[in-house]
């Protein structure tokens, strides 16, 4: 199962199904080269605490569904959740030059199935 497919599953899983529980996080202007598109993302805590993201594009790609940002939950800037979830991304993060939403949702891995269980070439 590839990448987005493990945190689509996680994300719905701990929004109860429905993407309209999640917080959508936008994108806003950015330095960075960006893999999300600028269509920012959508965003839910996983069970052990860690912030989990998935872009909206890919999001939408992958289910068919088209997400209106006004339908979630609720909205947090992206200076906000990186001011929300700092000290996480100060562990994480190996650059500060990186994107943190580029960076969550490139490197979330579902945490439902305990890495020793994990398959090679997971």
């Amino acid at each position: 199962m590839d990448q987005i497919k493990r945190n689509l599953y996680e994300l719905l899983f701990s929004c109860k199904g429905n993407w309209r529980n999640a917080i959508y996080v936008p994108c806003g202007p950015c330095p960075h080269p960006c893999k999300v598109d600028r269509s920012g993302c959508l965003a839910a805590i996983r069970q052990d605490g860690a912030p989990l993201l998935v872009g909206v594009r890919g999001f939408e790609e992958e289910t068919g569904e088209r997400i209106d940002p006004g339908e979630c939950v609720g909205t947090l800037s992206k200076d906000a959740f990186s001011s929300l979830f700092s000290r996480y991304l100060i562990w994480e993060m190996t650059s500060s030059e990186q994107c943190p939403m580029e960076y969550l949702t490139d490197s979330s891995l579902c945490t439902l199935v305990p890495k020793y269980q994990k398959q090679k070439g997971d």
